[in-house]
Parts: structure tokens; sequence; C-alpha cells
């Protein structure tokens, strides 16, 4: 399928832009590069097989009565953390007109991500996976060409979803899992 060839090569270049920002740091100040090494040197500060970054910080809260619940640990956050930080700052460097015209009005960008958390949690990945290469092959791919001259009706029905679900809180998809431990012993 040429959506999932585009994704594969988005992956790699990614991959590469990272290895060029981490060997070849840019000679003036920036601060979206100081932010990138921030959360790169924070993540990497973790060790993921301490105590502490396996603890169980936070647990799903199920709406699906059959559906078990998941753990969230600290490591497995600041993971997600830092990749969405990484990917931001990779779209944001390589495609600044893309970016603008498609995150940085509402700055919808994070809420893609919530919309997924939201998609995941209720169970409905699979009808949100379908359209996957629709939206890969309308414009969005690859990052560093210019977009569809039809990508806003194509994204459309995406950022009608994420909006849906702007009003995303933590503490509809996940509850402190400490504080369920004590109140149950």
């Amino acid at each position: 399928m040429k959506s999932e060839g585009l994704i594969f090569q988005e992956q790699n270049n990614l991959m590469n832009w990272l290895k060029v920002q981490l060997h070849n740091p840019p000679t003036r100040e920036d601060s979206d590069y100081l932010s990138l090494k921030s959360t790169i040197i924070d993540y990497l500060k973790i060790d993921p097989h301490s105590e502490y970054s396996q603890q169980i910080k936070w647990e799903t809260v199920n709406c699906l009565p059959k559906r078990p619940n998941r753990c969230v640990s600290l490591h497995q956050a600041i993971t997600t953390q830092a990749a969405i930080k990484i990917l931001e700052a990779y779209l944001k460097s390589t495609n600044p007109l893309k970016w603008h015209d498609l995150f940085g009005k509402k700055r919808p960008f994070l809420n893609l991500f919530k919309y997924l958390r939201s998609v995941d949690q209720h169970a409905t990945f699979s009808k949100f996976e379908n359209k996957i290469s629709y939206w890969a092959l309308s414009g969005f791919f690859p990052w560093k060409g210019p977009l569809d001259t039809d990508y806003q009706r194509k994204l459309n029905f995406l950022f009608q979803s994420m909006a849906k679900d702007n009003g995303y809180v933590k503490h509809k998809y996940f509850g402190d899992y400490n504080k369920a431990e004590k109140e149950i012993n």
C-alpha cells in the first residue's frame, strides 16, 4: 500500500533529522533546539529499569466493562511525552509553512494525540485505522512536500473528530493508581 511506504519514509526522515540535530547542534541560541535537547536529556536521565520509573502511576479508566484496565508507569508517560515533543520539533523545523497551515492557528497538534488516546480508549481504533491511508495520501505526507490543494476537505473529518475531544481531561481516561490502591487497602 502506498500510504505504508510514505509512513515508513517519514519515520526514516524523522530519525535522520534527529541524528543531525544531535550531531550538529545550531551555532546560535535556538529555543526550539534547547527545548528538544532538554526533553531528550530528561528522557535519558530516567533509568527504565529502576523501581521508581517502573512504578505504576496511572491506571486507565474504562468505559467498557469487559475491557481490562491498563497501567501506565512514569517511564511510559515520559517516553510518550518525549516522542510527541520530538515529533513536533521535527515537523516545525522541516516544513514551517505546512506546520503553520495545519497546526499553527488553533494548535490542534497535541489534540491529535489526545484524540488518538480517546479513540483507543473507546475501542474504536479499527474504524480510525481504516482512515489513516486516506489521510496519509491527502498531502500531509510526505511532510517536506506541499499540501494537496484539497487537503482541508480531506482532513476536515479528523479535525472535527478532534474538536469533539477538546474537552480531554486526564482523569477521564486515567486514574491515579496510588490513590486507588490506598482506597482499597
